[in-house]
């Protein structure tokens, strides 16, 4: 989950930047990360079987598609801020809000079916991580393609342990 995640935010956040950027010359983006696109591995054969329904329905949680529009929202987040444009800025913000607090909600979920503590704290870690992202304070440390390396980061910490159970 987690390096599909980083691997599609990224490509989008890059791609969108770049594309904006091109339309003012006066901002730049020079991408510093890059990701690597292979998904999560799936669950071990010997985890419980509510531990692979978990992990599954995890996987299923943060899509290519879902993550790719992330990374493009931040994308257009940080080009409205540089362009001093508060209305599309605002309007990047609320929709990253939306998508981590459903991501947020849906790990919650899952929690229901888990049997395993290890395995509800790790889901609620992640919940917690992504939820985070798009925190006023948080979103406020966005200002150039650079400081994606610090989402990459936050995000990869968020969803370490659920990625250590289902893999």
């Amino acid at each position: 989950m987690r390096r599909l995640l980083t691997a599609a935010l990224l490509a989008a956040l890059v791609s969108t930047s770049t594309a904006c950027a091109s339309d003012d010359s006066s901002t730049s983006a020079t991408p510093s990360t890059s990701a690597s696109g292979s998904a999560t591995a799936s669950p071990s054969v010997d985890a419980s079987a509510d531990a692979k329904a978990v992990c599954a329905n995890a996987e299923k949680i943060v899509t290519r598609e879902n993550a790719t529009e992330l990374g493009r929202q931040i994308g257009l987040m940080i080009v409205a801020r540089q362009q001093n444009n508060s209305a599309n800025e605002a309007q990047a913000k609320a929709a990253i809000k939306t998508q981590t607090d459903t991501w947020a909600k849906q790990l919650r979920d899952l929690k229901a079916g888990a049997s395993d503590p290890a395995m509800q704290a790790a889901l609620d870690k992640a919940a917690s991580g992504i939820a985070t992202i798009s925190s006023d304070e948080y979103l406020a440390k966005i200002k150039t393609v650079n400081d994606v390396s610090m989402v990459e980061k936050d995000l990869a910490a968020a969803g370490a342990d659920l990625e250590a159970l289902c893999s």
